[in-house]
C-alpha cells in the first residue's frame, strides 16, 4: 500500500523526524511510504531519507517560492500539486501534515484512486482565533478523519470545525532519544565552567526567540558564567553560526546532532507561542533535564499538573521568563521535579503507542 506523507519542509525538524521514523517503521509491515514537501535550506533531511531508502518528492516549483501559506496557494498551485499527488505519486492513503495543503488535498481526494485522506493538524489550537471559513470546514468534514497530536486539540478543534468528536482523533508524538555523542571540543572550548541553557527550535516567529533573548540579556547581566545555546535555522534567512560574546549567546544554526546537545547542557527551554506536541520538550524531559517553557496547552499537556506554575511562564512577559530562568539556574539538580517529568513522558509518549494507533488506522483502509 502506497502511503503519502505531506510535510511542511524537507528540512530537519520535529514533524520531519517523527514522520521519517514512522515511515521507516511502516516499511517493516509491508507498506510503501513516500514523503513529500518543499526542500528548504538544508540537505540534511534528504540525506536521512536516502539513507533509510524512503522515496521522497520535492514540491518546490521552479521559482522556488515557499507556497504552503494561503497567499502562495493560488488556483494554479493547487491544481499543480493535486496533479502531482494523484497523477505521479498515486497514493492509496494520504496523511497531510501541512494545514494549507491539507485543505486542498482533502477537497479533491475522493476524485482520485486514494482510499483514505487524513487531515493532520499538528500545530496546536492557538492559531484558531477566528471563525472557521467554509473551505476549512468542508475540507475537514470531507477528510476521512481529523487527527491531532494532543488530546486538548482534538476536543477543541472538533468544536471549532463543527464536527462530532467521533470524527476526530489524536496520535501523540513519541520520544526519540539521541544515540549520537556530542563533539566535546565545543564544551571544552566554550562551555567549560559555565551553566548552559539550551533552546532548540528553528527561527520562526511562533517560536518566540525574541522574548527569550531579551530576557536572557537581563539574566546574563546578573549572573556570570552562564551561556545560552540556540540551535535552529532561519528557513527564510539562513545564517552562519556565530557567538554574541556580550550576552553570552551561541547561535549554532542547524545541526545534525542537535539532540546530543541535550545530554550536555544544564537547563532546557522552549518559549513558543504555538505548539502541537513539541518533540523537543519530550526529548528534554526524557534526558532528565530541568525544563522551563511557555504556558500553552500543548506544553501543559506533557508536564505533570503539579509543575505547571513552577516551570511555565507567560510567553509575552519578559519578567516571568526571567524569573523562570533564575528558578532553573537554582534547580538544575532538583531530582524530584526532573524524575517526575521524565517518568511521565517515558510512560505516555512511546514509539510503540504511536505505531499502534497508525497501524489501527491503516488496518481499516
Amino acid at each position: 500500500m502506497r502511503i503519502l506523507f505531506i510535510i511542511p519542509n524537507l528540512t530537519l525538524g520535529g514533524i520531519q523526524k517523527q514522520v521519517l521514523k514512522l515511515a521507516t517503521e511502516l516499511t517493516k509491515y509491508g507498506y510503501y511510504p513516500i514523503i513529500a514537501g518543499v526542500n528548504k535550506c538544508s540537505k540534511d533531511f534528504i540525506e536521512e531519507l536516502k539513507k533509510e531508502s524512503i522515496e521522497y518528492y520535492d514540491f518546490s516549483p521552479w521559482w522556488k517560492k515557499r507556497f504552503w501559506s494561503n497567499k502562495h496557494l493560488s488556483i494554479f498551485n493547487s491544481v499543480r500539486i493535486n496533479r502531482i499527488i494523484y497523477k505521479k505519486l498515486k497514493p492509496e492513503v494520504i496523511f497531510s501534515y501541512t494545514y494549507s495543503i491539507a485543505k486542498i488535498v482533502n477537497t479533491a481526494w475522493q476524485f482520485s484512486n486514494a482510499k483514505k485522506s487524513f487531515f493532520m493538524e499538528r500545530s496546536g489550537v492557538e492559531r484558531y482565533k477566528t471563525k472557521a471559513n467554509l473551505l476549512d470546514t468542508w475540507a475537514v468534514k470531507n477528510s476521512s478523519l481529523l487527527i491531532t497530536n494532543s488530546k486538548h486539540a482534538s476536543k477543541e478543534l472538533a468544536i471549532y470545525f463543527g464536527v462530532s468528536e467521533t470524527r476526530t482523533s489524536y496520535i501523540t508524538n513519541f520520544i526519540e532519544r539521541s544515540t549520537k555523542e556530542l563533539d566535546t571540543l565545543f564544551i571544552a572550548d566554550h562551555l567549560q565552567g559555565k551553566k548552559s541553557f539550551l533552546m532548540t527550535a528553528n527561527f520562526f516567529s511562533s517560536k518566540n526567540h525574541e522574548l527569550l533573548v531579551q530576557s536572557w540579556k537581563q539574566f546574563a547581566k546578573r549572573y556570570k558564567d552562564v551561556a545560552l545555546i540556540l540551535i535552529g535555522q532561519s528557513l527564510n534567512h539562513p545564517f552562519e553560526p556565530y557567538y554574541d560574546e556580550k550576552n553570552s549567546i551561541y547561535y549554532l544554526g542547524s545541526l545534525k546532532n542537535a539532540n546530543a546537545f541535550i545530554k550536555n547542557v544544564d537547563v532546557t527551554i522552549l518559549a513558543s507561542y504555538v505548539e502541537g506536541c513539541p518533540n523537543v520538550v519530550l526529548e528534554y524531559l526524557a534526558e532528565g533535564k530541568i525544563f522551563i517553557g511557555s504556558d500553552i496547552p500543548a506544553i501543559r499537556e506533557i508536564i505533570p499538573d503539579q509543575y505547571h506554575n513552577t516551570l511555565l511562564f507567560d510567553n509575552h512577559s519578559i519578567p516571568e521568563c526571567l524569573s523562570k530562568l533564575e528558578f532553573a539556574l537554582n534547580n538544575i539538580e532538583n531530582k524530584t521535579i526532573i524524575n517526575h517529568c521524565k517518568e511521565f513522558v517515558l510512560k505516555n509518549y512511546s514509539l510503540n503507542e504511536m505505531m499502534l494507533k497508525y497501524l489501527k488506522i491503516l488496518d481499516h483502509v
